[in-house]
Order: C-alpha cells, then structure tokens, then sequence
C-alpha cells in the first residue's frame, strides 16, 4: 500500500512539473466578457495596449484539446526574453522541472539591429494601435514553456504590466491575470470574421446598439479590413479614447458608406489581358428603379462611369488597365431630355466598393518579404526589406520568375520574366521597410504564379495571383 502510494505521489509531482502549475492564483479571463469587466471594474485600470499583444497571441497559436502550441519562436519573437522571476516578491511560483518563463511585448527591444534579424517583430497594430492613447511600452505576455521534441508547448498565459513607476522593472501583480485557452480561441473567432459580413455577425452577436455608420467607421478609420475585428473588439470593450468615442457617436462621421454594409456587393477583379472587370449584386428592385449609376473610381480621380443597371447582378468586362486603388461606388443619378439628347447626372453617393488591391506579400525571412502586384495591367515584384543592411550579399544568388500556373516546373518560367532580386530599382520607403521594385512584361492573370529561388532552382517560395 505504501509504495502504492510513493508510486501515485510520484506521478503527480510529475504531472505539475509538466503543466507548469503555480500556487499563485490570479483572477481568469475567460471570455471577453471578462476582459471587458476588468478594464471596467479593475482599479487600478490595465494597461489598454494589452488587447492588441495577447490579439497577436492568439493569433499565431494552434490550441489542440487545450493544448495550446505556438506558430512562432516564443523565445524570441515578438519582442520576447527569458523572464526570470526575480522580483523583491516573485510575481509567479519558481518554475517547476522542465518549464521556463518567457515574457513577450516589448516593443523596444531590438537584439540585432541593421543585422538581419531572423527574429519578428511586433507589428504596427499591437505598438501604435490606432484610437488609443499612447503606447508606452508597459503591456506583457508571460508564458510558461516546455519544450516538446520538435516544438514548444505553452502550459500558462499571463497577462500583465510593468508599474507605471519607471524606477522599477517589476510588473504590477494587481494587474496580473490568468489567460484561458477558451478566451484565446474566442478572440481568434475574431481574426475569422474580418470580412464586412462577417463583421455584421460579429457586431450582432456582441452589440446590436452598433449601428451600420458606426460600424463603417470603424472600418475607414483602421484603414479597411485587414485589422477591423481587432477595432470592433476593442471598441466592444469600451478601449477607444475620448476622441475616438466621441467620434463614433450616433451620427456618421464618415461621407461615404460601404455597400456591403447595406447588402450590396460591387468590386473589381482580374479581367483578360490585365484589364479591370466590374462585378456586382444585391441590385434590389427599388434601387433599380430609382437609378444607380455604377462609377469606377481610382483614388479620386473619376475613371469611368456605367449606366445604370438593369439586372440585380453582372458585370463588365475589360474596362480599365488594372490597378491597385480601384473601386466601384454608386451613385444616384438624374436625367434630363430633350428632342436631340438625354443627360445623365450623378447625384450624391449611395456606397462604394473596397479599394482593389495586390495580394499581401509574402515573408522569406523574417526581415523580408515579397509581394506580386500589378501596375497598368502587368505582373510586378515588390521587395519589402526590414533592418537589414546586408540583404544584397544574402540574396546575391537570388531571382524570382513568372510562370503561367502552379503546375510548371521550375525551369519553365515564362520567357525573359525573371529578375535578380539585387536589381530591383529601389522605391520610395514606406517608413517601415525599404522597398525595391522590378515590373514584368506579362498581363496579369488569375491563375499566375510568382516564385522566389533563393540560388539556383532552390525553390523558396511560390504564391499565385488571385482573381
């Protein structure tokens, strides 16, 4: 019976050192509803900048049975550094056998500058998330780690904060909770919903006091939808600023409306020959009716102007070369006759389209990115350089080439399309990357495929054009 047991005692001192238990209890978050309540209720108020970090988090992590292993290198991304625990008062228990605390957010901190770092770093939304007061770098992630055989598994989630005093260096246990993995699987339902209709879920599900103006707001004030779930979270949880409330009030501060919004869906898409083709739906019979002229606009200048339609969904083909900027909007219209002409004049503006624009470029290494984009119709390389100084004797043997599908081999690229990397002509810096450019003689078309050999016909990576 004894050695029972001394066997059972074992096993269970055994079991805490793999799950990384702490004595030390903290409140648990686990739905945003929680998150919501301690920016709410919490005195002292965390740090707003925190919703932005552990948003990242829960975005690069797979979460198996809640088991949650991460798609980055926890140890040094993301502004990430062994955390020792050291405080005069231990803000956690020791670490048992096996586990390790690691903290990540730091946004200063910079372990190879102008080296090329293999290291990501945190990216703008989480450093200088827009509507929010400024960051000052106090918001962290503690985790606590083990490493499996080929990967790392995080046992604990922390969110906490240094102490508004610089003089120390500790994070604030009033301001320190447990994150679960139920609330990072929620806020990744978030990153799902990105798209307009998805985000009138969202806002249904949440908030039905946030109206179709509010909600476009958010949208055109965070620059489209690429990080929209993130600002419809942030505002669900109350974290704009005063400025930034005051601005999403009941009246629309915006002069333009999307039309997804309002059940109408009009873009531009990839036509022949690198061309724009116009697409839309939802044409409902009362709009039809009253007439609505169909505008492609690129930027501010206007480009062509389509009678109105009178089908609820259509298109037309080969308008425009194809370019980035693109946009579809309506417009009432008014028409007036004689016995020689008719004239027809826009009116004010119902809705617009989202903006075309180039699939996103994709990474290489962590200080280098390449994106396939179109300008005039033709197929373009962008090179996306981040803090790297010697990114020319790195890609010294580098080139990249079209082909007509994913289906060629690699040594059939189209003919004379291709280009070493270390003859891009450099551009304009977008503040954030240097940026090197080399244009193609072929249309763009759905279907293209760009790949990157980083010497010889190793093959590094491939990405085709989207319609």
């Amino acid at each position: 019976m004894k050695r029972s047991r001394a066997v059972l005692i074992s096993c269970l001192l055994a079991l805490a050192a793999l799950s990384c238990v702490s004595a030390k209890t903290f409140l648990k978050l686990n739905t945003t509803n929680d998150l919501k309540r301690i920016y709410a209720e919490k005195k002292p108020t965390p740090d707003e900048h925190s919703v932005p970090l552990l948003y990242l988090l829960a975005n690069d992590i797979n979460i198996v049975n809640n088991n949650i292993y991460p798609n980055f290198d926890p140890t040094n991304d993301y502004g990430s550094h062994i955390y020792g625990n050291s405080d005069r008062t231990p803000l956690l228990d020791p670490t048992p056998q096996g586990c390790y605390y690691y903290t990540m957010g730091n946004y200063k901190l910079i372990k190879q500058p102008n080296t090329c770092s293999p290291f990501r770093k945190l990216p703008p939304y989480v450093c200088h998330p827009k509507g929010m007061n400024t960051n000052m770098n106090r918001a962290r992630i503690v985790l606590c780690l083990s490493r499996e055989t080929y990967r790392w598994r995080i046992h604990r989630v922390y969110l906490t904060q240094h102490y508004e005093n610089w003089n120390t260096a500790a994070y604030d246990p009033a301001r320190t909770f447990e994150v679960s993995p139920r609330l990072l699987r929620e806020l990744q339902w978030f990153s799902l919903h990105s798209s307009l209709v998805g985000l009138k879920k969202l806002r249904d599900q949440y908030n039905r006091n946030i109206d179709n103006n509010q909600l476009n707001d958010i949208v055109k004030k965070w620059g489209g939808q690429n990080h929209a779930a993130l600002a419809l979270l942030l505002f669900l949880l109350n974290l704009f600023n005063r400025r930034m409330n005051r601005s999403y009030g009941s009246e629309p501060t915006s002069n333009w409306q999307s039309c997804a919004l309002q059940d109408i869906y009009v873009d531009v898409v990839t036509g022949d020959n690198g061309y724009a083709t116009i697409r839309w739906s939802g044409f409902s019979e009362k709009l039809r009716n009253d007439g609505a002229a169909i505008v492609l606009n690129n930027h501010k200048d206007r480009v062509y102007v389509f009678d109105k339609s009178d089908n609820s969904s259509g298109s037309l083909k080969n308008i425009v070369p194809l370019n980035e900027g693109l946009q579809v909007r309506l417009h009432k219209i008014s028409l007036s006759h004689s016995w020689f002409w008719s004239r027809l004049t826009l009116e004010e503006e119902i809705c617009r389209g989202e903006e075309f624009r180039s699939p996103d470029a994709v990474p290489i290494t962590n200080y280098a990115k390449l994106q396939l984009f179109v300008r005039d119709g033709y197929s373009c390389f962008r090179l996306y350089i981040d803090n790297c100084s010697e990114w020319k004797s790195k890609f010294s043997n580098s080139w990249v080439a079209l082909y007509a599908s994913d289906t060629e081999y690699t040594s059939n690229y189209k003919s004379k399309q291709w280009q070493w990397v270390t003859k891009f002509k450099q551009r304009p810096d977008s503040g954030e990357f240097k940026i090197y450019e080399y244009c193609t003689g072929t249309m763009v078309a759905p279907g293209l495929q760009a790949r990157f050999m980083i010497k010889d016909y190793n093959e590094e990576l491939s990405f085709s054009w989207r319609s």
